[in-house]
């Protein structure tokens, strides 16, 4: 965009107010926000505001806050300095603006004068914003307006303004739509009436007019945002947008040019609030405020009459609404303005220099009652999309009280560029291809032109973007019926579709897995020049890229791709996956112990059981004085009747653990025996004495142990089966022990510091 220092140089804008924020200030009348791109974050806001001139003095700073919808802790806020550059329509910042012959005072220049005046003072600040967000909001304040005949108690109500804004990727170098005309107007009573703001998007977006209600109870930046200020009570009510003040409901606005027009009915200072919201791609992109000052006075005026020459247009056409041209072809039209009053003194002007840079205007008769204008545009590539040309008639004639008043015209123009799809392009058979239009006309059309493939491959003929499915190369041509009697050599396009046969290619393996330091050979079946890459892991680890049959060597988990790059074929791709696992240096350990233990009873059964470690997946293959037990693969074991005094039992370990660095390992090495059992009588061998024997169940021990502390006792059946246990107390190594048993008549076994003696229970 040109940098707003250039545009408010030679844009007619607004006439400003400013007031001191004061508790008691009543002079902010109006104004407005918008804001340029300068560079990266850094923007450059603006604030405008109309002054009346019964009010306070002038503050030297706004305040200017923003908030982040997106991360509310960048909340932050600026001030505003007033603007040193130069100032539209000439003159010194906080100056009075001139509102009619120069032989009339306003109460700027004269206290006592009944015509209503204005000053205008601008204000700015360069921030830099701190992150991208969709929804940015930056306003600013004042404690109070001036007085308003349609606003409720509008010296008590603060003064707001914001705009809205988006710097998130392409939006980011935006700048705002600004107003090319002043927004202090000058109306007559009881009279037709129209208006224009002339707002202008400098990156050529679409814009959108609205009317709301003017804005207030702000009066901090941490206050959440402005609410709507209540109108007065009159009838008809006054209401948005059709009555916002009284005009006895003959206030319309059309969103597309922003062309107000009304009838006012009520002598006094009345403000509304235009919005405009800039939309790209069809996405809003943000908006900016304008409260508008309508100063309404008794006045005798005769406002003239503009009328648009539809027939006479060339290179283009006329719809009603708008005239409609195509890039790099010439349009011409003209109009003219009449007053009724042949005394009128009309001076016509237009905004096509920045709406519409291409446009020639040219004026006929100016200065007098009817004056008419003549347009010639050759619109480029850089025109396109509608475009207001805004007329404002001055009419000179300076009738008491001394007014110029303004009428504004729109003519609307929409450029077509140029209809032009997508480039052409190239599937593999069986595939798709969508077709779409990157620019230019309107109420599509899509047939087929030349080629194999009927209409019928298309997903649909009368929509933007159809999808092409054609079994051999087809050249499709989209028409454009918006555009066809405008510019019918601008309106087609053509996409041709080429299809080559598919050669997909197919690794030969499935994702596996290799060890640390080894290496596998890919191959590749189909597809025609294959080219192998890497997705992700080792980078450089293949051997070759454009061959068939390299040999991988990732040291880490690897994905690889490959190509087939002849036909364009889209998809022409296959992927396999090498795992990589680490080496497992730690050694696997079995270890056995056998229960009941290692010294039995003749015949007794017996159960061996492995403990595994550092290995995840194993089998355990067991031994019998160094002889394979055949079908003994479990990690446990069991003997029905051990017979063979000194018999050793061991296991060996075979670990499947991948990547494991030692597989086969054994056991211990368990010895067995048989316990030698004395006869039934009083016992007495090895120091130990057990008595009475045979018993009821009850007996003694005396012992002379070689252990101090706690010794086991366990009493077993003949089958081996321990029927009670129990810990005795060693104390200089004798035991002296009484054992009161409830059992049933029966041999049973003793078992005491490693040896095993026979006693009998008899009732």
């Amino acid at each position: 965009m040109k940098k707003l220092i250039f545009i408010i140089a030679v844009v007619a804008m607004c006439f400003l107010s400013l007031r001191p924020q004061t508790a008691k200030a009543n002079n902010f009348a109006g104004g407005e926000i918008f804001y340029e791109w300068i560079s990266d974050s850094t923007y450059r806001f603006f604030v405008v505001v109309y002054r009346d001139c019964a009010g306070s003095t002038l503050p030297s700073t706004m305040p200017l806050c923003f908030k982040n919808p997106c991360n509310a802790s960048q909340n932050f806020s600026a001030t505003m300095a007033l603007w040193t550059g130069s100032i539209p329509g000439g003159g010194t910042n906080g100056g009075t603006m001139p509102v009619g012959c120069s032989q009339y005072k306003t109460n700027c220049d004269s206290p006592a004068s009944a015509l209503q005046g204005f000053q205008r003072t601008w204000y700015y600040a360069n921030v830099t914003l701190p992150s991208r967000c969709n929804a940015w909001r930056a306003f600013t304040y004042a404690s109070n307006r001036s007085v308003s005949a349609n606003l409720l108690n509008s010296t008590s109500k603060p003064f707001y303004l914001e705009c809205r804004f988006n710097n998130v990727g392409t939006f980011q170098g935006n700048s705002s739509p600004y107003f090319s005309i002043s927004g202090a107007v000058y109306a007559p009573t009881i009279q037709p009436f129209s208006y224009n703001a002339g707002a202008i998007d400098p990156n050529g977006d679409s814009i959108v007019t609205e009317v709301i209600n003017p804005m207030t109870d702000v009066t901090a930046c941490s206050d959440t945002g402005g609410v709507n200020i209540g109108f007065v009570t009159v009838s008809p009510a006054l209401s948005i947008p059709a009555n916002p003040f009284q005009t006895n409901n003959t206030f319309t606005i059309n969103s597309a040019t922003g062309n107000t027009t009304f009838t006012a009915n009520i002598v006094g200072k009345h403000v509304y609030t235009i919005r405009v919201k800039e939309y790209r791609g069809g996405v809003l992109v943000g908006s900016v405020m304008r409260d508008v000052i309508t100063n309404v006075m008794s006045y005798s005026a005769t406002a003239p009459i503009y009328t648009l020459n539809t027939a006479a247009i060339t290179g283009g056409t006329w719809d009603g609404n708008k005239i409609n041209g195509c890039t790099n072809q010439t349009i011409g039209f003209n109009f003219y303005v009449k007053s009724a009053d042949p005394s009128a003194i009309l001076v016509l002007s237009d905004n096509h220099t920045f709406t519409l840079p291409s446009a020639t205007v040219t004026y006929n008769n100016q200065r007098k009652d009817s004056v008419r204008g003549f347009v010639t545009v050759f619109p480029s590539i850089n025109d396109t999309g509608t475009k207001n040309i805004i007329i404002t008639t001055k009419d000179s004639t300076c009738k008491p009280p001394g007014l110029q008043l303004y009428y504004t015209f729109s003519i609307p123009i929409k450029i077509w560029a140029r209809t032009r799809a997508v480039d052409d392009t190239a599937i593999c058979l069986g595939a798709s291809a969508l077709l779409n239009i990157n620019t230019g006309g309107g109420n599509y059309t899509w047939s087929v032109l030349s080629g194999g493939s009927p209409v019928t491959t298309l997903s649909c003929t009368t929509c933007v973007a159809p999808l092409a499915s054609p079994t051999n190369t087809t050249r499709y041509v989209v028409t454009s019926s918006a555009t066809n009697s405008i510019c019918p050599n601008q309106s087609k396009d053509t996409v041709q579709v080429t299809v080559n046969p598919a050669y997909p290619p197919t690794i030969g393996s499935n994702d596996t897995a290799i060890c640390y330091g080894e290496w596998l050979q890919l191959n590749v079946t189909n597809g025609v020049s294959p080219v192998w890459s890497v997705a992700q892991g080792s980078k450089y680890s293949l051997s070759c890229t454009p061959c068939v049959n390299p040999i991988a060597r990732p040291n880490t988990t690897t994905k690889y791709v490959v190509t087939s790059i002849t036909n364009y074929c889209k998809n022409n791709i296959d992927t396999v996956t090498v795992r990589v696992i680490p080496i497992k240096t730690e050694v696997p350990l079995v270890s056995i112990y056998a229960s009941p233990g290692t010294e039995l009873l003749k015949g007794m059964n017996v159960t061996f059981r492995s403990i595994v470690r550092r290995c995840d997946s194993s089998t355990i293959q067991w031994y019998v004085n160094g002889i394979y037990l055949a079908g003994a693969s479990y990690d446990t074991l069991s003997i029905p009747a051990f017979v063979s005094d000194g018999d050793v039992i061991s296991c060996y370990l075979t670990c499947y653990d991948p990547c494991a660095k030692v597989t086969t390992v054994q056991s211990n090495k368990l010895r067995m025996s048989i316990a030698v059992l004395t006869g039934v009588g009083e016992i007495e061998q090895n120091q130990i004495k057990i008595y009475p024997n045979p018993n009821n169940g009850t007996f003694n021990i005396n012992a002379h142990v070689n252990n101090n502390g706690i010794l086991p006792l366990e009493i077993l059946n003949t089958l081996g089966q321990v029927v009670y246990l129990d810990k005795i107390s060693v104390t200089n190594n004798e035991v002296n022990q009484q054992v009161k048993l409830e059992l049933p008549d029966g041999m049973y076994i003793i078992k005491l510091d490693g040896y095993m003696y026979k006693f009998s229970v008899a009732h």
